[in-house]
């Protein structure tokens, strides 16, 4: 694994040496799972003056903390940091994955709209705990009408109602994307362990049980892009 660091933070006398001693663990904790991953420290001025965020790439996968001097110096609030990376990059991951499934779907299903040309996009997204990640999505033009099918959130929770879906729900969601036209959003979520998108059945089905939550398929993805395009 490799540990870097950016100019600002070397030229720092007080704070590059507190940085640089807590490379092995960063080491033992990332490393031993991602030991091709690269690590960088570095000195940022977005969100307060002299922030400290450490940076963890593995090829697609990626996950960012901002750390303080005071969790720099102890061990259990620096080590907990450093396991929750390693979870946001596994997260990141699979993610990543989901979406780019989700967009190659809605390619193939767009086809069987009439007159609709599907053309592929990206969106930046930066969260909380991966920073900043840009990640694909599909325009959808029928005439004069667009609607975008885009991923929205990595980090969200799932509607309560499908921890009571009697037909199984998920115990986490990977993310939340929309379909987005003159109609909509019609939010979508990746389900996990699952790996499937759904959709609330309301959205077609007013009189529907609003806890229900259906499988993202071709014929409801359909349904749905003419609800997008028609408002």
């Amino acid at each position: 694994m490799d540990i870097q660091y950016d100019e600002k933070l070397r030229s720092d006398k007080i704070m590059f040496p507190v940085v640089d001693a807590r490379k092995d663990d960063i080491k033992q904790t990332i490393g031993t799972e991602y030991p091709t991953a690269v690590a960088k420290w570095e000195i940022r001025d977005t969100y307060r003056p002299g922030e400290l965020v450490l940076l963890v790439r593995d090829g697609e996968k990626q996950a960012e903390e901002p750390f303080t001097s005071l969790e720099l110096e102890g061990n259990g609030a620096f080590t907990q940091r450093l396991g929750r990376m390693k979870e946001s990059l596994d997260h990141h991951g699979q993610w990543k994955t989901a979406v780019e499934e989700l967009m190659s779907s809605v390619r193939q299903w767009a086809k069987d709209l009439p007159g609709a040309v599907a053309k592929d996009d990206t969106v930046t997204l930066n969260e909380e705990r991966t920073g900043l990640s840009e990640l694909p999505r599909v325009t959808i033009q029928r005439g004069n009408a667009p609607m975008w099918v885009q991923p929205v959130a990595e980090w969200t929770l799932p509607p309560s109602e499908l921890a009571r879906d009697p037909k199984g729900g998920a115990s986490w969601t990977l993310g939340l994307a929309e379909l987005r036209g003159s109609g909509g959003p019609i939010y979508v979520y990746s389900l996990a362990p699952k790996r499937e998108w759904v959709y609330q059945g309301q959205v077609l089905h007013p009189d529907d049980n609003p806890r229900l939550y259906y499988p993202l398929d071709r014929q409801s993805f359909l349904k749905l892009a003419e609800v997008c395009f028609n408002g």
